[in-house]
């Protein structure tokens, strides 16, 4: 007969060390000191909403903001149900990132020997676009 009783396991987590983290702190104060740049950024914006806010959001050139503090938008935008406000800020997000994301789609299809058919399929997947009515969804744009 088995007899299978359930045991509390207790573990005691510790850091463990190589010889390759001496630098870890240095990285990680890095690391707390940009997330309080980001922050400050994100609490210095207009209230949710307003002009001013889809401004900032929207703006171009040297002004953009930088991804991680539009996505904070976004989780706001999703915690106040403002679907149309979240689709906005995505938007902005999605044409930072196109040209970044065609790019790095155009580096990876030179390094593949692929047909025709083939090549016009891993372009619409690798430019993260659907096949869309009327459209030949072909590289190098």
């Amino acid at each position: 007969m088995l007899c299978l009783n359930k045991v509390p396991v207790h573990v005691k987590q510790e850091p463990i060390y190589t010889e390759g983290d001496h630098g870890r702190d240095e990285q990680d104060g890095e690391l707390v000191k940009r997330r309080m740049v980001l922050s400050a950024m994100y609490d210095v914006l207009p209230v949710y909403g307003s002009v001013a806010f889809w401004r900032a959001i929207e703006a171009p050139g040297e002004d953009v903001l930088p991804l991680e503090v539009l996505v904070r938008c976004v989780r706001t935008a999703v915690s106040r149900g403002d679907d149309s406000g979240r689709k906005r800020i995505f938007e902005v997000i999605f044409r930072r990132l196109h040209v970044t994301n065609e790019c790095w789609a155009n580096t990876v299809l030179k390094t593949m020997n692929l047909q025709g058919v083939e090549q016009s399929a891993l372009v619409c997947d690798l430019y993260a676009v659907g096949k869309q009515p009327g459209s030949s969804c072909t590289a190098a744009r």
